[in-house]
Order: C-alpha cells, then sequence, then structure tokens
C-alpha cells in the first residue's frame, strides 16, 4: 500500500501518446487517501480491519461493503511478497468495481506468484530527476475472497505480461518495482464465474472435515510422485499437496453437480477420456475433471514434472473407496 512518503510520477513518453487522464490521477489520489500508513495491516479502524489485506488470510472484515447479487462491487488487490503487498491495479478496474477505500472492498483478490516472467523497465522523468520502474510479468494463483466474512469465492489461474508502461506510478525511491497487472482476466472472471452465485462460498456441498484430503493418500502416491507428499486442507475444501516445500497440485471432491461437470468436459474437451472402471470424466497432464460415483472430482497441477496422468488414479480410487 503507498506511504505518505511516496511520489506521484509521469512517465516519459512518445509525443504521440496521449497524457495521463485526469480520472487516472483523481482515482489514485483516492486510493492514496485512503492509506492510513505502514502499518495499516495490524490495525482497526470503527467499522472493521483498516484494510483489507487480513481477508487474504480468510479473515473477516465486518467494514467491508456487501457483495451484490449479480457481482461484486468492489475489488482491492494483493500479492504474496514477504507479505501481501497491497498493488495499485485499481487503476485498471471499471468504475463500478473501484472500492472507495482499501478497508470497503466487497471483494479481495490475492495473488501468489507461480512464475516470473519478462520484465519491462519504464522510464519517469520529473525535476528531482529519473525514476525507473520495473513491471515484472508473471504467472500467478488467484483466490477471489469475500471481504466481509473471509470466504474463499472462487480460485483461477492468470497470467499477466508487462504491457505498455502504467500513466502514474508511486515511487520511495529512484528504482521501484511492480508486478504487471492481471485485471483484466480477473474483470472477466467475475462476470463469468460468480455473476448470481457471488454470495455463495465456494465451500457449498464440499466434503465436510478435511475436505478433499481425506480422499487423498500420501502414502499411495509415493511411488508415483518420487516423494511422499503431505496435504493441507483449505477452507474451500480443495485439497494442496505439497511435496519438497512446493506445491505441486490442488484436488477437489465434492457432491456431483451435472452443470459443473458439463462445464469442466467442455473446456477440456480436448483431453483424453478417463478410462478407470466407475469413473468418466475427462484428464490431461495439467487439469481433470471426472464423476466418480455421486462426487465431482476436479485437479489442477501447479508445479512439478509429474502431470495428473501419472497419479490421479490413486485419488479416483481413494474416491470410489470412500
Amino acid at each position: 500500500m503507498p506511504h505518505d512518503d511516496h511520489r506521484l510520477r509521469r512517465p516519459t513518453m512518445p509525443a504521440s501518446m496521449p497524457a495521463p487522464m485526469l480520472a487516472v490521477l483523481l482515482v489514485l489520489g483516492l486510493l492514496a487517501a485512503a492509506c492510513s500508513g505502514s502499518d495499516a495491516a495490524t490495525t482497526e479502524s470503527a467499522g472493521g480491519l483498516a484494510d483489507s489485506r487480513p481477508v487474504c488470510d480468510q479473515e473477516p472484515n465486518p467494514g467491508a461493503a456487501p457483495l451484490r447479487d449479480d457481482a461484486p462491487d468492489s475489488v482491492v488487490f494483493y500479492v504474496e511478497d514477504d507479505g501481501w503487498q497491497y498493488q495499485a491495479w485499481d487503476r485498471d478496474l471499471p468504475e463500478a468495481l473501484r472500492a472507495e477505500t482499501f478497508e470497503s472492498a466487497a471483494a479481495v483478490a490475492c495473488f501468489a506468484v507461480l512464475e516470473e516472467l519478462d520484465t519491462q523497465e519504464c522510464t519517469f522523468e520529473e525535476d528531482e530527476g529519473t525514476f525507473t520502474l520495473e513491471v515484472k510479468g508473471a504467472e500467478y494463483q488467484m483466490a477471489l475472497f469475500e471481504g466481509a466474512t473471509g470466504n474463499l469465492l472462487t480460485t483461477a489461474r492468470v497470467t499477466a505480461e508487462p504491457g505498455e508502461c502504467p500513466s502514474v506510478a508511486f515511487f520511495t525511491s529512484d528504482r521501484e518495482a511492480e508486478w504487471a497487472s492481471p485485471v483484466p482476466q480477473v474483470v472477466d472472471l467475475l462476470e463469468r464465474e460468480l455473476g448470481a452465485a457471488a454470495t455463495t462460498p465456494a465451500s457449498a456441498g464440499a466434503t465436510a472435515g478435511e475436505g478433499a484430503c481425506a480422499f487423498v493418500d500420501p502414502d499411495a502416491l509415493e511411488p508415483r510422485l518420487g516423494g511422499t507428499p503431505t496435504t493441507s486442507a483449505g477452507p474451500d475444501g480443495a485439497c494442496t499437496l505439497t511435496l519438497d516445500g512446493v506445491d505441486i497440485a490442488t484436488v477437489t471432491v465434492t457432491d456431483f453437480d451435472q452443470a459443473a461437470y458439463d462445464a469442466g468436459v467442455a473446456e477440456l474437451a480436448d483431453a483424453s477420456n478417463i478410462g478407470n472402471a466407475g469413473v468418466e470424466g475427462k484428464l490431461n497432464d495439467e487439469r481433470a475433471v471426472a464423476r466418480v460415483g455421486e462426487h465431482l472430482v476436479t485437479a489442477e497441477l501447479l508445479a512439478g514434472d509429474r502431470g495428473l496422468q501419472f497419479w490421479m488414479d490413486v485419488i479416483f480410487d481413494g474416491v470410489s473407496g470412500a
């Protein structure tokens, strides 16, 4: 989040490029005014949290605006980078999705960097000197949370390239870095995935207790993965598999939903049909969707050199035998 000593800079631009729009400057001024300082994440305001960062750790924020029935009406962004760091991607949002203050955001988008991509340098000329901003492209794992409850709404894997230099930037030194904005993909996700279901947590229908981890046998996976993974259950019932300190995959097991199954199969139309007895669906090295009895099983590969086709039958057997 910007601090009080940040300075707003305008970039050096070719003569053919339009000057920064006044609306952008006003939005950033509003966001800067909403900040309460570098210790904002650890303090509380009268209405709730002083900002929305703790929501990334599934903490509810009583001061958040309610979600509308059709889609979240405001969202803010944080990237895990030695703690949850605010990203000024709000400038790229449509007006309807901008939060009035950080703590009032109805939805909070939290990103883990899976892979760093190309970096672009942007130069800003001011009377005080030359300022350089590094914009780092990345592949992200995004989790979108409801601000008021901390409930997980949806997850997605998104990629952002540096693209054009931002119109404005904040600096505390003559060289800063920021992550490339995936806002267009996030806005599209809000419109496609949430819609009228925005007020329903993604955990609805998930198996209770350990969630999908109840069906995952780490010992049985050892010969397939070249080591024994550990598992951790998420608040949405998903199970994350970790091997040698690296998250390698997520698995979900929920009550069967025909519409969700059909949508998953359509997205994996070019993938292989699953041939296991009692299992139907689609599977490739990176994603899987399957019906196993009265359960819907999905999986996504996050990292590692062993694709899902090496070991998903272990998961299917675990669900079949439950």
